[in-house]
């Protein structure tokens, strides 16, 4: 069968029968939606607008991971040895405002406290690079995001000569890099949920959930090695899912492995690949009988694994003795007794509440209503797509895999915070971002969800309307907590602080005002469009599985994908694969009522 002119390819879907073996027979694809590209734009400039939005320093461990960036960039050959701060990153404490003992009191920054000229010097000119008396607790961390990060800083810095920047454009230029890292994840949720079944309007609307996490934008805005595990996390959802839903080649068990050895690179959360590889290949296995197959790729996948970044798991034990160093001192006094009804009343409130949004170090958080009401909203949508699940291509075992990220990473996060609370008697880990990467699978599971003709007049508007509200009460929460005066002298202080030139603010404002018009165009285009045909139910005939592209849906109306514009497209021809495909469908129709 062959693609028509009119019908270009979409990247991350499968449209044809997959052989026995797995491999796509023929397969025809369609391009990315125009929307879900304005949709990687819109995640790239929310999170660069963040990155001004937060004083300097003022997010998670940011000195830390800076300081972690320029050692690796002086000194190659270190990594992954215990250090303290250097007096470089320590000395523009003060023209920061940073109180580095006092972070969770700090006060708004106004206009006249910003840095004058001969304080925003470059890092080199402001102090010798020696160790000072501030501990580096972050030193037993994998070197890949602070080399990538370094790397992109020194091609910056070749491409534009011009002198060293002053520290407060370093540390923008850092948070750049990082913003970019997770600008991918609305491309990477659609995908996914285009992988799962559900058709492009729905998997659309619901990757632009993610810009309804305001504390993936903070956290993308910031120096962080959490951006780069997100990326790679995310990326790696693409084929676990794949896996579960009956591609038995070795290539998505390869590409899993290999994404989750580089994540092993930067931080050990990405040790649940161990966990979620041979799940997604039983999950296939179980549903196309395929056993051997699913051997192979457990195989496969943690050998890709093992290779990219095992080899660092080998590395710690040689040097300190265990896989994963912990930075953590035995506590200074013995600890209180741990009661685990009274961790949970802390841990429980302070993930959820800290994911959707807790800024700086824990000084402005959005309402706590608006995060519990957001959360109640994201799993009521996995239950609808619970119980919906007969109408997609994915079973409830497909649903799980895209789920399984997140539930690993909930379950190895409280499991370590309680043990360190056992241990330390206070409560470290409690961090909502650590569950971020699990977010492109949850977003799926929710495309398929809405995938009805009941939702696509509704959902797109819905989305549209969330996104604006948590973006609004986020970007207020900050500004009123971070920069002094609120309204216009708040955006004064902000633009004295901000080392952008005035051309780089008048563009990313240009940028945004012209993504967000093509976005709302797009949201009144799919309200506007007639409902598409419901989802056709999987059917398995001679050791095939159909996927959207058979010949009849559940009520026997086409069941061809949207094309371009959003109309549905013709049938290229006879093929006799969909004659075979076809005499699956009237168990499936009733299956699928």
């Amino acid at each position: 069968m062959t693609a028509r002119p009119s019908d270009p390819p979409v990247a991350g879907t499968r449209d044809e029968h997959v052989e026995a073996t797995g491999a796509p027979a023929g397969a025809r694809r369609r391009r990315v939606p125009a929307a879900v590209w304005l949709l990687v734009l819109a995640q790239a400039l929310l999170a660069l607008g963040w990155s001004q939005l937060a004083p300097p320093w003022r997010a998670p461990d940011e000195p830390q991971h800076h300081d972690l960036v320029r050692v690796v960039r002086a000194e190659p050959g270190w990594v992954g040895m215990q250090r303290a701060l250097s007096r470089q990153i320590t000395a523009t404490f003060d023209p920061a405002g940073f109180d580095y003992d006092q972070v969770r009191q700090l006060s708004a920054l106004s206009a006249a406290e910003a840095p004058q000229p001969h304080a925003r010097q470059p890092f080199a000119q402001l102090a010798v690079d020696e160790p000072s008396v501030a501990d580096n607790w972050l030193w037993q961390h994998a070197p890949l995001y602070y080399v990538v990060t370094a790397g992109a800083l020194i091609l910056g810095e070749v491409l534009t000569p011009g002198g060293a920047l002053s520290w407060l454009g370093e540390l923008a230029a850092a948070r750049a890099v990082s913003a970019l890292m997770i600008a991918p994840l609305p491309l990477l949720a659609f995908a996914a949920g285009r992988r799962l079944g559900a058709r492009r309007a729905p998997a659309v609307a619901a990757a632009g959930l993610t810009l309804a996490v305001p504390q993936l934008a903070h956290i993308g805005g910031a120096v962080n090695n959490d951006n780069l595990l997100t990326l790679l996390v995310s990326a790696a959802t693409l084929p676990l899912v794949g896996m579960a839903t009956g591609d038995g080649r070795a290539r998505p068990a390869l590409a899993a492995g290999a994404l989750f050895g580089a994540g092993l690179l930067v931080k050990a959360f990405a040790l649940i690949g161990v966990a979620l590889i041979p799940l997604a290949a039983a999950v296939g296995a179980l549903r196309h009988r395929r056993g051997a197959v699913a051997v192979g790729q457990t195989v496969a996948g943690l050998a890709a694994m093992a290779v990219v970044g095992g080899w660092w798991l080998v590395r710690n034990v040689v040097v300190f003795g265990t896989a994963v160093p912990s930075s953590y001192d035995p506590p200074p006094f013995e600890a209180a007794q741990p009661e685990l009804a009274g961790w949970l009343s802390v841990a429980v409130p302070g993930y959820v509440e800290r994911f959707w949004g807790s800024f700086g170090w824990f000084q402005a958080a959005i309402p706590a209503e608006v995060a519990w009401a957001a959360t109640a909203g994201l799993a009521g949508l996995v239950v609808v797509a619970v119980w919906r699940r007969r109408r997609a291509r994915a079973g409830l075992a497909a649903l799980a895999v895209a789920a399984a990220p997140a539930a690993a990473l909930v379950a190895g996060v409280l499991t370590t915070a309680w043990s360190l609370h056992m241990t330390y008697g206070y409560y470290p880990m409690i961090q909502g971002r650590y569950m971020l990467p699990g977010l492109v699978g949850v977003l799926a599971i929710v495309a398929v969800a809405v995938d009805s003709p009941r939702a696509h007049r509704w959902w797109p508007p819905a989305v549209a309307v969330g996104v604006l509200a948590m973006v609004a009460v986020a970007t207020t929460t900050a500004l009123n907590a971070f920069w002094a005066g609120g309204g216009r002298q708040a955006l004064a202080a902000l633009w004295a602080w901000s080392p952008w030139p005035t051309w780089l603010g008048v563009a990313w404002l240009a940028a945004l005002a012209a993504v967000t018009a093509g976005l709302v165009g797009a949201v009144i285009a799919a309200a506007a469009r007639g409902p598409a045909s419901p989802p056709v139910a999987l059917s398995t005939s001679g050791g095939r599985w159909a996927g959207d592209r058979q010949p009849g849906g559940p009520d026997g109306s086409s069941a061809q994908p949207d094309g371009p514009d959003g109309s549905k497209a013709q049938p290229d021809g006879p093929d006799p694969s969909d004659a075979q495909a076809a005499r699956g469908l009237p168990q499936a129709r009733r299956r699928a009522r």
